[in-house]
């Protein structure tokens, strides 16, 4: 006589997890996935279960439970960010004095070459003619080379005036900016010679890169938050500090032709040291105890002016 077998009865599925998105649902899943508990997702009337054989159910609410324990609150909300000043008056500021400056260039009053006395000759500033690196910062070649400042030193200023406050951004703007000159006269050739605001304009971006790429880390950032304000850093300073572009569809010889007028036109290596410097600056800054407070920040935004008006005199006095 043949022998009955009886087939084994399937499993009877259970709900473990509801989840208002199909994300959550998924976070649940992964973690059963890693425990090796079978499991399945299911949506019903648009939430999503997770569904487990009856016989895992308690070890996989278990699981569940612990996982969502552990990751209530993650990631963190970034607190949000109270500007420590707006720099609008500071940014009116630099571009009234930067206009007044262009102005007196120009015109030669006082009847002095303003250009020859005060831009960056390499080999003046190597033989001890440093207050040049500052000088410079004031002049302009033509109203095009004053008004691209004018445009951009503002919009970085007013990024900056928000996280450290207007007092700082402009002392950042003259420091960096001097730096920048003066690490680039001693890379170029003693023939070289250089004048306008985008040292320490590129010393700004800087500046705002390493302070927020430092106040992500300090706030425990994932990594690559941390290294975003870099990357965005690095594309502006090629995007704008060459000036001009190289089309992929151009052969090599037009790319070196182009790539001549670019670097005959634009002091582009002042752009990469005034950024370097600015990022060493801001850099510093975070790392000091010299934490931006909100309110004015009139002794460093006086500075600024100060220092380039004290190269000057040097300037002239000699």
């Amino acid at each position: 006589m043949p022998e009955t077998v009886s087939a084994p009865l399937a499993p009877t599925w259970i709900e473990v997890s509801r989840s208002a998105a199909r994300r959550g649902a998924r976070d649940h899943a992964l973690v059963l996935t890693a425990m090796g508990i079978p499991h399945a997702i299911a949506e019903q009337g648009g939430t999503f279960l997770v569904l487990v054989p009856s016989g895992d159910g308690a070890r996989a609410s278990d699981e569940i439970a612990r996982y969502d324990r552990e990751n209530r609150g993650w990631p963190p909300r970034e607190e949000a960010l109270v500007p420590v000043s707006d720099g609008v008056p500071a940014a009116l500021g630099f571009a009234a004095l930067a206009m007044l400056a262009f102005f007196v260039e120009r015109n030669g009053l006082l009847g002095v070459d303003w250009t020859a006395e005060g831009r960056v000759q390499a080999d003046l500033v190597r033989s001890g003619e440093v207050w040049r690196c500052l000088t410079a910062l004031s002049l302009h070649a033509d109203v095009l080379h004053l008004a691209g400042n004018l445009v951009f030193g503002a919009l970085f200023a007013l990024l900056l005036s928000h996280a450290i406050g207007a007092g700082w951004t402009w002392l950042g703007f003259v420091v960096a900016g001097g730096l920048g000159n003066l690490a680039n006269a001693w890379i170029q050739p003693v023939t070289h010679a250089s004048i306008g605001a985008s040292t320490g304009i590129f010393g700004l971006l800087g500046i705002l890169i390493a302070w927020e790429s430092m106040r992500r880390r300090a706030r425990g950032a994932a990594r690559l938050r941390r290294w975003a304000p870099l990357v965005v850093g690095a594309v502006l300073l090629g995007f704008l500090g060459m000036g001009g572009s190289i089309s992929e569809t151009d052969s090599v010889r037009e790319r070196v032709d182009t790539l001549q007028r670019i670097l005959a036109r634009v002091d582009v290596i002042a752009h990469l040291c005034g950024f370097a410097a600015g990022l060493a600056s801001g850099l510093a800054l975070a790392l000091s105890r010299l934490r931006p407070r909100q309110g004015p920040q009139a002794a460093q935004a006086w500075c600024a002016p100060l220092l380039v008006a004290l190269a000057w005199a040097l300037a002239l006095a000699t």
